[in-house]
C-alpha cells in the first residue's frame, strides 16, 4: 500500500531557487497504482472502525495519520502549515455525533480541521508555474444517536 493522497499538488516544474524540492516520485511507486491497491485505501479508510470519520474524532484522527503515513511513504513535499497539515476552523453541528475514544457517542464538537497538502515537483521548466490539483474528503458525516456510521 505505497499510494495515496488527499490534496496533491503537482507542478510541471520548479523553479532554480526551488531545485533541491525536485524529488520525483519513483517509477516503483507510480507502477504500483492498481484498481485493487486503491480499493485497500478505501476499505481501511471506510471501515467502521473509523467511526465514521467526522472531525475531532478519534476516527478522523486515525484515518489522517493513515494518510499522513501514505503521503509520506510516496515521498510527496509538505505543504501544510505544519508539515502536510494546514489546519482550518471547523464549525460543530449540533445534529451531527461521533464516537468518542471509549465508543460513546459524544456530540462532535471539534473546533478544528484538517486538510492535508503535498506536492510533486514537475521536471519541465517552461510550465513551472503551472499546477494541477488533485482533491479529496477523507472526513465524512460521523455516526447516528445509534452510533451507526
Amino acid at each position: 500500500m505505497k499510494t495515496f493522497g488527499l490534496l496533491l499538488l503537482a507542478s510541471c516544474s520548479s523553479s532554480p531557487e526551488e531545485e533541491a524540492l525536485e524529488r520525483p516520485v519513483p517509477a516503483e511507486i507510480l507502477n504500483s497504482i492498481s484498481a485493487s491497491n486503491m480499493k485497500e485505501h478505501v476499505d481501511v479508510l471506510a471501515s467502521d472502525a473509523m467511526g465514521g470519520r467526522i472531525p475531532g474524532s478519534p476516527g478522523h484522527l486515525d484515518s489522517k495519520d493513515y494518510i499522513l503515513a501514505q503521503m509520506e511513504d510516496i515521498g510527496l513535499l509538505p505543504l501544510g502549515q505544519e508539515g502536510y497539515e494546514y489546519i482550518y476552523p471547523n464549525a460543530p453541528s449540533g445534529s451531527r455525533f461521533m464516537l468518542d475514544e471509549n465508543n460513546e457517542i459524544q456530540p462532535q464538537s471539534t473546533e478544528w480541521g484538517y486538510d492535508l497538502v503535498g506536492l510533486v515537483p514537475g521536471s519541465d521548466p517552461e510550465l513551472s508555474d503551472e499546477y494541477m490539483v488533485l482533491m479529496a474528503h477523507y472526513d465524512h458525516l460521523g455516526v447516528d444517536e445509534e452510533g451507526n456510521a
